[in-house]
């Protein structure tokens, strides 16, 4: 039985190390004043049925009255009232532009066309992409514009302090926490140069606008549903320089408004982010199962003693390094366990049958080859 728990037990020590070294580096964006910018920001939002959050995000941008912001607005085929919700804000701030809706061509998925068409349409120095159920301080703009000059940065990608007002959110966000800070030390993702080392968060992707421009970013990942991901990957083989940290309270965000929510909402991607691999997903949720469950009965009591402190140890770590409350994470813990399961289950079910949707679309998108593949295969035949 030993041969069984033995690499759990090792694979927990392991996450406890890269919880506690992601502690102590403090991977949080540096808060500056929110002083007059010194360079040219656009913000970029797009939108699909958010009538309930996009109000808060378009006041809580309003309260940076700076010149050099702009702000462009899609409404991405929205069914709700979306689109009169940013027209009105359109007519009370002139520095919202409402760019018109296109119908969305085969093989993108919606939301990395919006994002495609908000960028062609920029007009500053730097992008910043914002989904609609954040909320920001305006601190914002000006901390990231500092970090992202001062490490000469090509991307800065932030994951916002997440609101959870339910049981269901505060069972199932925290997932999200537990996954980034336990399996990925975040500051080998600006240091080291390799692409696999690498992590990002589409609420929040602020980009150097010239080199974004260059290679369309969104164009080269337009139906993969981890998009963020990849462009970091894609941003750090180019020779540029990313970075992903915590938002340090200066952006926040409700992603789901329960349970069921959040469950459909985090399964869209969760096989997606071992690189659509079954097989690697199935290893890490084995890994992840509790030791002591596989232990025999007697003669191991000091082990499942360890395998528990360790967990508690690992949730509190996460829990403090996110500034989520440590006891109700570790009280939960069992619950969020059981949640990262039914998750992946879930996503491995949608994409083996490929009947993954999003916001009534699919998810599972099958590459569209562009003319220059067709035309290779043409010759090689």
């Amino acid at each position: 039985m030993e041969i069984i728990w033995i690499p759990a037990l090792v694979f927990l020590i392991i996450r406890i190390g890269v919880a506690f070294l992601n502690l102590m580096t403090r991977p949080v964006l540096p808060a500056a004043a929110a002083t007059p910018l010194t360079e040219s920001v656009s913000v970029l939002i797009p939108a699909r049925n958010e009538e309930k959050n996009l109000p808060g995000l378009l006041e809580s941008l309003r309260q940076h009255p700076d010149p050099r912001v702009s702000l462009f607005l899609y409404n991405d085929h929205s069914t709700d009232a979306t689109a009169s919700i940013m027209q009105e804000a359109a007519a009370l701030d002139t520095r919202m532009v409402l760019l018109p809706t296109v119908p969305l061509p085969p093989g993108w998925l919606g939301k990395s066309f919006a994002c495609h068409q908000l960028a062609r349409a920029a007009t500053g120095q730097w992008l910043l992409f914002l989904d609609a159920d954040t909320r920001v301080r305006p601190e914002l703009l000006q901390s990231l514009l500092s970090r992202a000059n001062e490490q000469k940065l090509q991307l800065l990608s932030l994951f916002p302090e997440q609101e959870m007002k339910t049981p269901g959110e505060q069972m199932m966000v925290p997932v999200m926490h537990y996954l980034l800070l336990s399996l990925l030390p975040l500051p080998l993702v600006r240091l080291s140069k390799r692409p696999a080392l690498a992590a990002a968060n589409g609420q929040c992707m602020f980009f150097e606008a010239a080199f974004y421009k260059q290679h369309s970013f969104h164009a080269g990942v337009k139906e993969v549903i981890t998009e963020d991901i990849r462009i970091m990957q894609a941003v750090k083989r180019l020779g540029g320089r990313g970075e992903v940290r915590l938002g340090n309270g200066l952006i926040q965000c409700r992603m789901y408004g329960g349970y069921r929510e959040a469950l459909q909402g985090f399964s869209k991607n969760f096989i997606a982010g071992f690189g659509n691999s079954l097989i690697l997903a199935s290893c890490y949720l084995w890994l992840l199962a509790p030791a002591f469950l596989f232990m025999p009965f007697g003669g191991h009591r000091l082990l499942w003693v360890a395998v528990v402190t360790g967990n508690l140890l690992l949730s509190c770590l996460i829990s403090m390094a996110s500034r989520q409350p440590v006891w109700r994470n570790a009280i939960l813990y069992p619950l969020l366990i059981v949640s990262i399961f039914r998750i992946a289950l879930l996503s491995a079910f949608k994409t083996l049958t490929h009947t993954g949707t999003w916001k009534d679309r699919p998810t599972n998108m099958v590459p569209v080859p562009n003319k220059e593949k067709k035309q290779k295969h043409r010759n090689r035949g």
